[in-house]
């Protein structure tokens, strides 16, 4: 299953009804600097998305990071990985 997007902007695939099998999608085929949020809330509650995505930055296939996004009193995370060239 081939993620359908240009890799140009974050891709999201939060919303994908197999967000492992999408996250594993991004790892092979998108370009280094190409960016996926893996999760999104005020921390990450899907283990084996977070689990795998450990594993690819252990690997040095991407790095792994955070961005805050304040909603009033609420603040929110997006957890992000970044593609980086293969070892």
């Amino acid at each position: 299953m081939m993620l359908e997007t240009d890799f140009e902007i974050d891709t999201d695939i939060t919303r994908a009804r197999a967000p492992l099998e999408a996250f594993k999608d991004f790892i092979e085929f998108a370009p280094a600097g190409a960016k996926a949020v893996y999760w999104r809330g005020t921390y990450l509650a899907n283990y084996s998305v977070a689990e795998f995505a450990r594993k690819q930055q252990a690997t040095g296939l991407c790095e792994l990071v955070q961005r805050r996004i304040a909603k009033g009193r609420k603040t929110e995370f997006e957890y992000v990985a970044i593609k980086r060239r293969a070892p």
